[in-house]
């Protein structure tokens, strides 16, 4: 077992393809699977089919090694997990403080999930979860306070902002910012199908239910490019036309309300 953890150490690049080989093979395997799982059967006396026969022959330590290699690539760090939803609330908060404001609140809520089909033809949910921020204080520490939520590695989207303002006075906003969480997809029927498919192919289905983890995250890697150019849009429209309406505000004291959709409303 040594000598062999270190000749991989060792040579990398050889160990490589052999590597990417087992990830194709496991990927293919699960896709043929989930495409048989939805198809009628006809019971019959058949001889195993090759992905069977494949799962069967697997080297099961390497595959999961590879497969888990794949996951660590795939995996992002910009959505927001159960584990980073304290760490979010921190970062909001110092993020608050250092723009010079005071944080009234913070509330994460959990929206209706998604429905996202991936390349199985299964569908995963994509979670969005909304964060509301209170703050008071200067009215142009806002927008610092704006500039410092898009620094964060957990990918938030900018949705809402509302402010109220006395002439002259503290103001009072509330930051509304949408982050979104991958569930992952159901795996039990893998078991289940493996079980009846070929004497000794269920157990490959711990490497197929991390290889359906994979191809989660590989869907979400699609829709993560369109939410960084919605996330860079609504900045950058906050950016530009908050100021103009800040220094009216600062004046006259109201209402304002921005949101991407309908632009500045002043009541």
């Amino acid at each position: 077992m040594t000598g062999s953890t270190t000749q991989r150490a060792a040579s990398p690049i050889a160990a490589w393809p052999t590597l990417v080989g087992i990830q194709l093979v496991i990927i293919g395997a699960l896709i043929g699977l989930a495409w048989r799982a939805h198809q009628q059967a006809v019971v019959a006396v058949l001889p195993p089919p090759s992905i069977e026969v494949q799962l069967q022959r697997m080297d099961l330590p390497s595959a999961m090694e590879a497969i888990d290699a794949r996951l660590a690539r795939e995996k992002r760090n910009g959505t927001l997990g159960s584990a980073q939803e304290r760490h979010l609330k921190s970062f909001l908060s110092l993020t608050a403080h250092a723009a010079g404001l005071e944080v009234q609140r913070i509330d994460l809520n959990e929206r209706r999930p998604i429905p996202i089909t991936n390349e199985l033809g299964l569908v995963q949910m994509l979670v969005p979860v909304e964060v509301r921020v209170g703050v008071s204080g200067d009215l142009f520490d806002i927008p610092v306070f704006l500039e410092g939520i898009n620094r964060q590695r957990v990918l938030g989207v900018l949705q809402r902002i509302a402010v109220s303002l006395e002439p002259y006075s503290t103001s009072e906003a509330e930051v509304l910012i949408r982050y979104h969480r991958p569930l992952e997809v159901e795996t039990d029927w893998i078991t289940e199908r493996l079980s009846v498919a070929a004497p000794g192919a269920d157990r490959a289905a711990p490497v197929l239910e991390k290889a359906a983890e994979v191809l989660t995250w590989k869907k979400y890697q699609e829709l993560e490019s369109a939410l960084r150019r919605e996330q860079q849009t609504h900045r950058q429209e906050a950016a530009r036309v908050l100021p103009i309406y800040f220094i009216s505000l600062l004046r006259t004291g109201g209402e304002l309300v921005w949101t991407e959709e309908n632009g500045v409303v002043v009541r």
